[in-house]
């Protein structure tokens, strides 16, 4: 567990049910509070388990990482069983009645078998079970806003059934200007290259993932060479006969073969999974937006200074030598990644301190009844799709450009309309500011 540990920056307090971080060896300890304890091997491989059952609730953020969390951790326990002979598989029913942990066991177990969205007919199985016993729904509480075992345990679910529990601020887009505006010119005011990063990454990643309606898991799983090789402006721009400039965003780390061609290892996103990618270019991009909005948002300007201050020219053809193609977009001075709110310096809490100065020192009208506290980086993919659809962007391409779950529920008007629409489309999906139109 050691290696998923580090990959996941620990446990984190308040991250559990009752709001604490409990410890897997002091789970264990209290099980065999009022016996004596098993062999070493025993101990060591029930703290094992507990801890994956903590990972696998409370770091999974997508449906593949969900599913497979859950999977890894059955098998985990199916082999505990094998080796000491034991049985851990409970029974919804028995001597004192419904058991709300077995049912959230049997519902864990059925969503590691099966796509996770189709669990939902579990939950309807087991809600007409109940009634029809005229017995408590453990998945239910009599209590408003309050949850049971088994509750717990679906809302650790409900991100890949595409229900959302906690609602996010719907900001508007001139909110997100007045960022821009703000960040290009604190970068311009400050000395030495990563405070002006500081800023510019800020600005970039708010921008780029409202054009974009990215994740914000996604933005930080592109790599410098990467974006670069895809940000159609200047010698790139005319050689492929690319007559507006625009960026194209690949999930992973870009490795070139000998005959030149690009491909990209890890960086799985909800769309990603399975290696199911769509090229939105012809050109290897995973989406793409352009480079300067025509209401005013300029994602271009931003990725042209972050380009330079690591010494890459964004509109030459050439990749400087001395500058290697393995950073990650956002790194450290080390050469670590940075990431939208975990790990060393994420840009989440940046993000919400250029929002606190906006609605304190500038007060921005459109921030005084906004709780900053509860805006995450999720607020600008909600952001840039609510400004699609006022926009009058048709649902297949709105969807598809955000990629919703692009391939898990056999969307065929989305893969239809979006998947086979031109490149003129799917980058019109990010011209804020301007009427949309039927291009094609």
């Amino acid at each position: 567990m050691g290696a998923q540990a580090g990959a996941n920056g620990g446990l984190h307090i308040n991250h559990d049910c009752a709001g604490y971080w409990v410890c897997p060896v002091h789970v264990v300890t209290w099980v065999y509070r009022d016996r004596e304890l098993p062999c070493k091997d025993v101990v060591r491989q029930a703290i094992e388990l507990e801890t994956v059952r903590q990972y696998m609730w409370f770091y999974s953020r997508s449906a593949k990482s969900t599913a497979n969390g859950l999977a890894t951790g059955f098998n985990k326990i199916r082999a505990f069983e094998e080796k000491f002979q034991i049985s851990t598989r409970p029974s919804v029913y028995g001597y004192g009645g419904h058991s709300e942990v077995a049912a959230s066991w049997l519902t864990m177990q059925r969503a590691s078998e099966v796509k996770v969205q189709s669990i939902s007919s579990v939950y309807s199985a087991f809600a007409f079970a109940y009634a029809a016993a005229q017995t408590t729904n453990p998945f239910s509480h009599p209590v408003r806003s309050h949850y049971s075992t088994a509750g717990h345990s679906r809302r650790g679910l409900e991100h890949a059934l595409g229900t959302t529990s906690v609602s996010q601020p719907d900001l508007s887009l001139s909110v997100v200007m007045a960022i821009q505006q703000f960040c290009l010119e604190r970068a311009a005011s400050v000395q030495g290259k990563w405070t002006k990063l500081y800023y510019l990454e800020v600005g970039f990643f708010v921008v780029a993932c409202t054009m974009g309606f990215m994740r914000p898991s996604e933005l930080p799983l592109n790599y410098l060479w990467g974006v670069w090789s895809h940000f159609f402006i200047g010698d790139r721009a005319r050689l492929c006969g690319v007559k507006r400039p625009y960026i194209g965003f690949l999930f992973g780390k870009p490795e070139e073969d000998k005959d030149g061609n690009v491909t990209t290892t890890g960086g799985q996103t909800k769309v990603t999974r399975s290696n199911q990618r769509l090229d939105c270019d012809k050109r290897g991009s995973d989406l793409v937006i352009v480079g300067r909005a025509q209401g005013g948002l300029d994602p271009a300007r931003f990725l042209i200074d972050i380009l330079r201050l690591h010494g890459v020219d964004a509109f030459s053809t050439v990749w400087p030598a001395n500058v290697g193609k393995d950073l990650p977009l956002f790194h450290n001075a080390d050469g670590s990644s940075r990431f939208s709110s975990i790990g060393r310096n994420p840009i989440l809490p940046r993000v919400r301190g250029v929002l606190v100065y906006l609605k304190v020192s500038m007060m921005h009208p459109d921030l005084q009844s906004v709780d900053v506290k509860k805006v995450s980086n999720y607020c600008w993919k909600v952001t840039g799709a609510s400004e699609a659809a006022r926009r009058g962007v048709p649902v297949p391409l709105r969807t598809g450009h955000g990629r919703w779950r692009l391939f898990s529920k056999e969307p065929a008007e989305m893969v239809h309309h979006y998947a086979k629409s031109s490149l003129r489309q799917k980058l019109s999906c990010s011209d804020f500011g301007a009427p949309w139109k039927p291009w094609d």
